[in-house]
């Protein structure tokens, strides 16, 4: 649908290639509920039975009598009632329902079970939620801790929506999506957005940087110039924009936070005075260099 408005407003000669352009992001909150760790795997847990009982409520039934306990404990959604108090509760607690994981898994993967059940969509993020969260091993079940959690690009948050991520952005923090516009911003013309691109909540803005050129090129509305803030500049994307693109990326580079900066702040790169036209640097101490070479490595942030 956007395509087709751009396409038309272009015929109409509103929206051309050239001039100036912004791209800024902001969040987007998945539809879900922002849970911790252990209602996160508890509500896994009553998710995939809830699916199982609508689809296989005789097979289940069955698997659920060598399991009277798991009624009460994932009759109710998690969030709805208290978790046990105590370090020592709260990891037993947990521990149980890793247990109770694994052995539905078991029983779903057994020999003679019918091999659908398998991809079933709950089952899947049952599997996947218990390997990011549980270790199993001859000493038995027990959390994952620090270092061994997968990072958070790739770790779930909610069984209801898998692709949620959990991210923070000038202080705020938020379980979803980010979402970047570009919008026209050229004086004397129509401010429209000329394209939207949506990421989970952990892709980094120099990330999308060059997708967004990518995009506009294809569209045929590359700008001129592209206001954009410090999230998406960096020396190597400022340099790209103008070659590949012939685009003046213009934004504020990221505070210097190299060891040099902070160890010997009188010789840091902002010490340094640069005429790009006549290709002279001025060191601190008043001279110019001998030799300008230019350069160029692939690096991006």
């Amino acid at each position: 649908m956007l395509d087709t408005v751009l396409e038309r407003l272009s015929g109409l000669g509103l929206l051309r290639a050239g001039g100036r352009q912004r791209t800024d992001a902001t969040h987007v909150l998945a539809a879900v509920r922002a849970v911790n760790r252990m209602e996160f795997v508890g509500e896994t847990m009553r998710a995939v039975l809830e699916a199982l009982a609508a689809t296989v409520p005789d097979w289940l039934a069955d698997i659920a009598r060598q399991h009277p306990a798991w009624e009460k404990r994932y009759g109710a959604r998690c969030d709805s009632y208290r978790m046990p108090k105590g370090d020592h509760a709260r990891e037993e607690w947990a521990r149980t329902v890793g247990e109770d994981g694994f052995a539905l898994l078991e029983a779903v993967y057994a020999p003679g079970t019918p091999w659908w059940l398998r991809e079933i969509p709950a089952v899947q993020v049952l599997r996947t939620a218990w390997v990011q969260q549980y270790h199993r091993d001859g000493e038995g079940v027990r959390w994952r801790e620090g270092k061994d959690l997968p990072p958070g690009r790739i770790r779930m948050l909610s069984p209801y929506d898998v692709q949620a991520r959990y991210s923070v952005k000038r202080g705020a923090g938020w379980v979803g999506y980010k979402v970047h516009f570009s919008e026209v911003c050229e004086p004397g013309t129509p401010h429209v957005i000329t394209n939207v691109a949506t990421t989970d909540a952990t892709v980094q803005d120099t990330e999308m940087t060059d997708q967004v050129h990518q995009s506009l090129q294809k569209r045929e509305l590359l700008p001129a110039e592209h206001l954009v803030d410090c999230g998406y500049t960096s020396a190597s994307l400022l340099v790209q924009a103008r070659d590949d693109y012939q685009v003046n990326l213009l934004g504020p580079l990221r505070t210097d936070t190299s060891p040099q900066k902070r160890q010997a702040p009188e010789v840091a790169q902002e010490a340094f005075t640069i005429d790009w036209d006549t290709r002279r640097v001025t060191c601190p101490q008043g001279h110019t260099n001998a030799v300008w070479s230019a350069q160029r490595r692939n690096i991006r942030g």
